[in-house]
């Protein structure tokens, strides 16, 4: 695990884009759920939750990632499960500032 304050975006940038390429697996990192888009509005949020980065798109400079938590009470009252897009200066926020808990995980 690479965690908050040793993780550069640039080094973040980098990892995913080599393990998504080279090894065709998706980097798991821990986040603060409040800077997840489909998390916005959600009674749920609690700090950290996990995610798998599926790709990226340097040209739009976000970063594709698969949510397992979903909508209504019994889950996380998401917008829903599947693939969303994140930012990447917002992903990055998300792990830095995930009390302590944020990394990218291998």
């Amino acid at each position: 695990a690479v965690s908050p304050g040793n993780l550069s975006a640039s080094n973040l940038q980098s990892d995913i884009e080599y393990d998504t390429s080279s090894y065709r697996v998706p980097p798991v990192v821990s986040v603060n759920d409040k800077y997840l888009p489909d998390w916005q509005g959600s009674g749920a949020q609690k700090g950290s939750h996990d995610i798998a980065i599926l790709g990226y798109n340097n040209s739009n400079s976000t970063y594709t990632y698969y949510e397992t938590c979903g909508p209504g009470g019994a889950a996380c009252q998401t917008s829903g499960y599947g693939i969303k897009t994140i930012s990447q200066s917002v992903l990055y926020k998300a792990i830095e500032d995930d009390n302590g808990n944020g990394a990218l995980i291998w």
